[in-house]
């Protein structure tokens, strides 16, 4: 049951990060995260296959956060040139 929990917290995650909803993907991650520590300090053990299929789901997560990330680079970028191209055309006072 934990299992399919976090590998679908993960999916989820992956979506909104896809979806660019960062917001709601970093709640997702933080309770996935959380679920992963309590888990961990019950004592509790995942079998191979399923941990096999979270860190997949782990990497694609990650993939689709370089991707965002990625995106919010560019964004920036875009932002700060057109500010400095539209500053050129300010009338001089």
């Amino acid at each position: 049951m934990m299992a399919a929990a976090l590998a679908n917290a993960l999916e989820r995650a992956r979506r909104d990060l896809e979806a660019n909803e960062v917001a709601s993907a970093a709640t997702t991650i933080a309770a996935a995260a959380s679920a992963c520590t309590a888990a961990r300090e019950a004592g509790l053990r995942l079998e191979p296959t399923a941990l096999a299929t979270l860190q997949e789901l782990h990497a694609r997560c990650a993939s689709s956060f370089a991707e965002a990330r990625a995106r919010l680079a560019r964004d920036l970028t875009t932002a700060g040139s057109a500010r400095r191209a539209a500053s050129a055309y300010r009338p001089i006072r």
